[in-house]
């Protein structure tokens, strides 16, 4: 124990700074595909509001409450406008979940059929209904 407490090893505290860096790091990647010019820079704290903001540098909130005068809830991103602390329209898990329907394949959701449709995934059901509406005539080949 002596060894870890004064020897070369990490300290617990360095150990968890680097894992909230890594998972601001894994946000931002999320957050910079639906919004590109903007920047989550960390997690927002009461305690810490930045002295000198930059425009679209945004702050992910870690649990609903309130937050620079702002009623916020958990996952929210405040981002400051250039004038203003704003709340953007989609939490971080809602971006997430939009940019995972993108990426995975239709032949892996399943889905619960409706009546007339016998497929049990996506691409599958798509396959159905492209072809209805081809024999139809609402789309031509």
């Amino acid at each position: 124990m002596k060894t870890i407490l004064s020897g070369t090893s990490r300290l617990v505290g360095s150990i968890f700074h680097e894992v909230d860096v890594n998972f601001i790091e894994v946000c931002n990647s999320i957050f910079r595909i639906a919004y590109p010019e903007k920047i989550l820079q960390n997690l927002a704290a009461d305690n810490f509001l930045p002295d000198d903001p930059v425009k679209d540098n945004c702050y992910l909130v870690p649990e609903t409450g309130t937050i620079w005068d702002l009623e916020v809830e958990k996952d929210q991103i405040i981002c400051w406008n250039g004038t203003d602390w704003e709340i953007l329209p989609h939490k971080i898990t809602e971006i997430n979940a939009a940019i995972q329907s993108f990426f995975f394949k239709a032949d892996v959701i399943s889905l619960a059929p409706v009546t007339g449709l016998n497929a049990t995934d996506i691409q599958t059901a798509i396959a159905e209904i492209s072809a209805v509406l081809v024999s139809e005539g609402f789309i031509v080949p």
